[in-house]
């Protein structure tokens, strides 16, 4: 799992390995995003459950299973109780209006920093023990280093295509200055 770069083939890979160990209808990865200070969805596996939320939207820390999770740096297992307390939300809105019933929120942590986290939703009641979410906990430490070699590797693809502009950009100048 490691070595793969791509974040949904990634979420993909990781959903149906733990399908084998836990009752979730449902997955996402979220990941911090500075500088808008909320967790965005990077990559999604909703279909058992059909929600009409897509990668690239943005969840608020405050309020959320998500946030409590990531803020805490804790691992939160809810069930129909604990989202009754997070009813307010349209995000948990969402998940009660299509039958999630509970969850289990990971931190993912590499390097004693919080990247985002791992979220598995279920439509069966208490589909999560301790036990599951400690299974879980070991996954995630694997799912950090994965999660942050695809960042490192975005990044570099992101450098490497900035340059290639400023090449063009220079190659450009420099054809127009030996014209003239």
């Amino acid at each position: 799992v490691v070595s793969i770069l791509d974040l949904r083939e990634l979420l993909k890979a990781i959903s149906i390995c733990l399908r084998g160990i836990t009752r979730h209808d449902s997955a996402a990865l979220l990941l911090y995003d500075e500088e808008r200070g909320e967790l965005r969805a990077h990559a999604l596996d909703l279909q058992q459950i059909g929600a009409t939320f897509t990668e690239g939207m943005y969840f608020p820390l405050k309020g959320t299973p998500a946030g409590l999770a990531f803020t805490s740096r804790r691992t939160l297992i809810v069930n129909r109780n604990e989202l009754d307390s997070f009813s307010g939300t349209p995000v948990v809105q969402t998940l009660r209006s299509q039958g999630v019933r509970s969850g289990c929120i990971i931190p993912i942590v590499a390097h004693n920093r919080v990247l985002g986290v791992l979220s598995l939703m279920s439509r069966n009641e208490n589909a999560f023990t301790k036990e599951i979410a400690e299974l879980l906990e070991e996954v995630t430490g694997q799912l950090a280093i994965a999660v942050t070699n695809a960042m490192n590797h975005i990044e570099v693809i992101r450098v490497r295509d900035r340059f290639e502009m400023l090449l063009e950009i220079s190659n450009a100048v420099s054809a127009s200055l030996s014209l003239e």
